[in-house]
C-alpha cells in the first residue's frame, strides 16, 4: 500500500540519527553527499529532504517492509486520469492483463503517468526488482525487460500508448490520442538488468 510505504519511510528517517540518516540519503539520492556536505549551515544537513524531493530526484521511494528490510516502491503518480484511460483499464483488469516493471524503469514510470492516477488502481502491477516492494520470486522468470505487458496470449515488451495497448486487449471502445498527455521518452524500455549501480 502506498500510504504505509510512505509512512514507513517518513518514520525510518526521523528514527534515525543524523549521522545515519544522512548515510541513508547519500545510498539513495544520487549526489547525497551533496545534500550533507554542501549545506551552509550544517544543522541542516541533520534533517532528510521531503519525501516528495526524493521520489521526484530519483522516480521511486526507499520504505522499509514488514520484515525491515529496505525497499523500494515507484513513485507515485498524480496525473489526472481521462475517462477514456479509465475505460481502457478496467476493460484490462477484466482480461486479466497484467505490466511487469521494475521500480527503477523511467518508462515504467511514463506508463504509469498515461494511465493516471484514478486508471492506474484497475492496471495489475507487478514489480520484478527483487528490491522492489512486493516482489514476488519466480514471477517475472521470463521478463527481459520493462515494461512487459502480457494481454491474453500476446506477450509485448516496451512503453505503449493507450490506444496501442487499447488496440492489443480488443478494447470496444475509442481511444483519442490527442485526448492524452505526451510523456513518452526517446527509447521505450529498460534493460531487465537493472540501473547502473
Amino acid at each position: 500500500d502506498c500510504a504505509r510505504g510512505k509512512m514507513a519511510a517518513v518514520v525510518l528517517l526521523a528514527a534515525l540519527g543524523g549521522t545515519t540518516r544522512r548515510a541513508l540519503l547519500r545510498s539513495v539520492l544520487p549526489g547525497g553527499a551533496a545534500l550533507s556536505a554542501g549545506l551552509a549551515r550544517p544543522d541542516l544537513a541533520l534533517a532528510a529532504p521531503p519525501i516528495a524531493v526524493i521520489e521526484d530526484q530519483l522516480g521511486y521511494l526507499p520504505v522499509v517492509d514488514g520484515s525491515g528490510r529496505k525497499v523500494y516502491m515507484p513513485a507515485r503518480v498524480f496525473d489526472p486520469s481521462t475517462d477514456q484511460a479509465v475505460s481502457l483499464a478496467k476493460h484490462l483488469k477484466k482480461m486479466g492483463a497484467t505490466f511487469y516493471g521494475a521500480f527503477w524503469c523511467p518508462h515504467c514510470r511514463n506508463q504509469r503517468r498515461m494511465f493516471g492516477k484514478e486508471a492506474l488502481q484497475y492496471v495489475r502491477y507487478v514489480e520484478c526488482d527483487p528490491r522492489g516492494l512486493g516482489f514476488k520470486p519466480n514471477t517475472c522468470s521470463k521478463v527481459e525487460a520493462y515494461p512487459t505487458w502480457v494481454i491474453g496470449s500476446k506477450t509485448i515488451t516496451g512503453e505503449l500508448g493507450l490506444a496501442d495497448l487499447a488496440r492489443l486487449g480488443d478494447f470496444p471502445g475509442v481511444i483519442q490520442p490527442e485526448k492524452e498527455r505526451a510523456i513518452s521518452a526517446d527509447a521505450v524500455k529498460c534493460d531487465s538488468n537493472g540501473p547502473a549501480r
